[in-house]
């Protein structure tokens, strides 16, 4: 047989294997869920689509080698395709290699889709765990759980609203608390809000009370799932430092006119005489 004959048939060959490893349209796609939630703090992961006549039982993310491996289960009696879809989220390529029961393989195929990449790699009824390792492994920032507070002002008086508000991640659906405590650490306020969809949050209360008895500094504390704290201060004085004026607006621009030389003294001692009489001002007599 000549060489390029033999070129030939071994490129209907390769052509062949590639044709049986180009996933198609599958409707018999299965989930294996938590796919990444052995690393960072649990709170993120992906669900992963697969079709495979074996069933993916476990599944682990190493973001040391940057990999993501997967546990197959299921008797089978002849060679097949495992396809996987996987979120470029969770890994992404170009891929550097791919490992089939600790042993590297290089006859599988990648399709690129919106947001995920097809794996298609042949298996055997032994095969029990793939490898994939990439370029890099949860590419989308793993978010830790935080919560941040903040007061709308630094000071209140009674009577003043105070907005409470700040962030919280991840969104679960808790409630998250609100504690005031006064300078003594004694709790004046407490309550609990719902976190948005987008991690923001926000309480409006009245300054004030019959617990708002003394003036200093208040704790505003608030606090989130596992245990996850925020903590900020505002200051508070439990008696109004604006005392109304006794003497009406007027009568102090008398006085000032007066020095002006725009009012005669007539005019004065009439503004005088007022004071007296509505005892802003008291006279004693001797």
């Amino acid at each position: 047989m000549s060489g390029e004959i033999r070129s030939i048939i071994l490129l209907i060959l390769i052509l062949a294997s590639t044709v049986s490893l180009i996933p198609s349209f599958a409707q018999d796609y299965k989930t294996i869920s938590g796919v990444g939630n052995n690393v960072g703090d649990g709170t993120v992961s992906y669900d992963v689509q697969y079709s495979s006549v074996k069933n993916i039982v476990s599944s682990s993310v190493d973001t040391k080698d940057k990999s993501a491996s997967f546990t197959l289960v299921g008797t089978v009696d002849t060679n097949s395709v495992l396809i996987l879809k996987l979120p470029t989220g969770l890994i992404s390529g170009p891929f550097i290699a791919v490992f089939e029961d600790g042993q590297i393989i290089t006859n599988y195929i990648t399709t690129a889709e919106a947001g995920d990449t097809l794996v298609s790699i042949p298996i055997s009824s032994l095969t029990a765990n793939v490898s994939i390792v990439g370029t890099s492994v949860f590419s989308q920032s793993i978010p830790t759980s935080s919560i941040t507070i903040t007061t709308d002002k630094n000071t209140y008086l009674p009577g003043d609203s105070i907005v409470i508000s700040g962030k919280a991640y991840p969104v679960s659906g808790i409630p998250l608390s609100i504690q005031i405590l006064d300078p003594s650490n004694n709790a004046v306020y407490i309550s609990q809000t719902n976190v948005n969809s987008d991690g923001t949050y926000s309480v409006t209360i009245t300054a004030g009370g019959q617990m708002w008895n003394t003036s200093g500094t208040y704790a505003v504390l608030a606090t989130y799932e596992k245990g996850n704290t925020a903590q900020t201060a505002f200051s508070y004085s439990a008696e109004s430092s604006t005392m109304p004026s006794k003497i009406p607006t007027w009568v102090k621009n008398v006085f000032i006119w007066y020095g002006q030389g725009k009012i005669s003294e007539d005019d004065l001692l009439g503004a005088i005489k007022f004071l007296v009489d509505n005892g802003i001002i008291q006279l004693q007599s001797r």
